[in-house]
């Protein structure tokens, strides 16, 4: 894939244009998910976050129940008891990384506040100056200008709280940043979500994601809605867990996600999953290890890319809500 910048000198006037050749389409993981959401705006706010629910293939929109829920689905941190901290770390393709970090604080009255942020970085495309005819259109020289960088980081603050014994609400605010060479721009944008327990077998959740936005800077792009509808279910006392979510991102085709996790024991889990869009897309695995209040997660996505890894680390601390 070529890395590239031109700055374009035109005339006598040397007007100079900036065209970014090696946009990060297919440089993560959803890359080749054109028909979901990749090369929309703030596409990388699709992929998902943590390394347990991308091993259950992103099927996490209904389950939600870590701190992972300020990204997947707000109203799942209605149910969360302890404090929680998670991060998660990602090494994508062509010197990528991807990252996640987020802080859950339940309170006994006023619902569970958390705050996330997700980052992407890829750096090393290389920066020429091409100088062009302007009477036959054909290069004249082409120089190396150093190299530039992309960065992308959304910032949320999510809020979610019981509105009944069944059903819980939530809303994430967030601030999405991106920085290529020279250019930049800002969006804020607001996602909302619900869930509805159905005994303690099955839950369904609803939710929008950029029911509204905003954007500032050098774009005139607006971040596409897209309506998420998840399915989840609870089985032999929790010791097995089923995800099957739907998406419809604004100008793209409808996607589905299906996967799941079983505990073998009480410290050791195993995850499945894959995505399509309407294809599959990518197959996922994984493992969980739980050491009381401390949980490590591995997720490994295979697609036509190749294979990504992902490692999170959660960790639960304080009394519970409840007490």
């Amino acid at each position: 894939m070529a890395q590239s910048i031109e700055k374009l000198r035109i005339g006598p006037k040397a007007a100079r244009l900036s065209v970014a050749l090696g946009f990060l389409f297919a440089l993560t993981p959803s890359a080749s998910r054109a028909g979901e959401s990749g090369g929309q705006p703030g596409a990388f706010t699709q992929f998902g976050v943590g390394a347990r629910a991308l091993g259950m293939g992103g099927a996490f929109y209904a389950i939600a129940d870590d701190a992972t829920a300020a990204y997947w689905n707000p109203a799942g941190l209605a149910y969360l008891q302890r404090k929680e901290a998670t991060f998660m770390s990602a090494k994508l393709f062509a010197g990528t990384d991807y990252g996640y970090l987020a802080y859950a604080h339940p309170t006994a009255t006023k619902g569970t506040f958390a705050l996330g942020v997700t980052t992407l970085k890829s750096g090393g495309f290389e920066k020429v100056d091409a100088v062009f005819n302007p009477t036959t259109g054909e290069p004249v020289s082409i120089t190396q200008n150093g190299t530039f960088s992309d960065q992308q980081r959304a910032l949320g603050f999510s809020w979610g709280r019981e509105a009944t014994e069944t059903m819980s609400f939530g809303l994430s605010m967030k601030k999405i940043d991106r920085q290529l060479d020279s250019s930049s721009d800002s969006t804020y944008a607001l996602d909302i979500g619900t869930m509805k327990n159905f005994g303690t077998v099955y839950r369904l959740a609803l939710g929008m994601q950029n029911v509204f936005s905003q954007t500032t800077g050098d774009t005139d792009d607006k971040f596409p809605v897209a309506v998420k509808v998840g399915n989840g279910l609870r089985l032999f006392k929790d010791k097995l867990l089923l995800g099957f979510d739907l998406s419809k991102v604004q100008s793209a085709d409808l996607n589905w996600r299906f996967g799941g996790e079983y505990w073998a024991t009480n410290w050791c889990a195993f995850r499945f999953g894959m995505l399509a869009a309407p294809q599959i897309q990518e197959s996922d695995f994984g493992f969980g290890f739980r050491f009381q209040r401390i949980q490590l997660d591995l997720g490994f996505g295979i697609h036509e890319l190749g294979t990504s890894m992902r490692t999170s680390m959660g960790f639960r601390f304080g009394r519970s809500r409840d007490d």
